[in-house]
């Protein structure tokens, strides 16, 4: 386990579900171009809570604290383990469209836009394939853990 490389992938959703904060991603040719989760490496000695704090404070400019996040599950192979964590907050409505001018307010990172996307919409705004699962799992509050293993398709 000490050459794995441990990751976190967090989803803000607005208290009504309706909303998600995602990242286009701009950097790594597998996921160029693509939404995703926010979240990043752990560094050494981080904590898998403290780490999604981090990354999302980083990426976003808004800081929700380490024990508001909901763990949901992971995903993992030999090399790598992506922690996922979910969040209900009206934190994030600041990112939402205006509902007259549809302007969005998102953030530049340098990893890619961050903006809110309507849930119901995002099969159809080219997701990273996985996502097309992992929000409704992350939707679903009923569900504990959920552990994905061996190879995951990233194409």
């Amino acid at each position: 386990m000490e050459n794995i490389k441990l990751y976190t992938l967090g989803f803000a959703f607005t208290e009504d579900k309706k909303w998600v904060l995602l990242i286009r991603k701009d950097k790594d040719d597998w996921q160029k171009g693509l939404l995703n989760g926010l979240g990043g490496k752990l560094h050494k000695g981080e904590t898998v809570n403290i780490g999604m704090q981090r990354e999302f404070k980083e990426e976003s400019g808004v800081l929700i604290p380490a024990d508001e996040w909901g763990y949901f599950g992971k995903m993992e192979n030999d090399e790598w383990c992506v922690y996922m964590f979910r969040i209900f907050t009206n934190a994030i409505n600041r990112f939402i469209p205006d509902k007259i001018t549809h302007e969005c307010v998102g953030v530049q990172h340098k990893e890619g836009n961050i903006q809110a996307h309507k849930v119901s919409r995002i099969k159809y705004e080219k997701p990273i394939s996985n996502l097309n699962w992992i929000i409704p799992l992350a939707l679903d509050i009923s569900l504990s853990e959920y552990i994905v293993t061996g190879q995951i398709n990233t194409e």
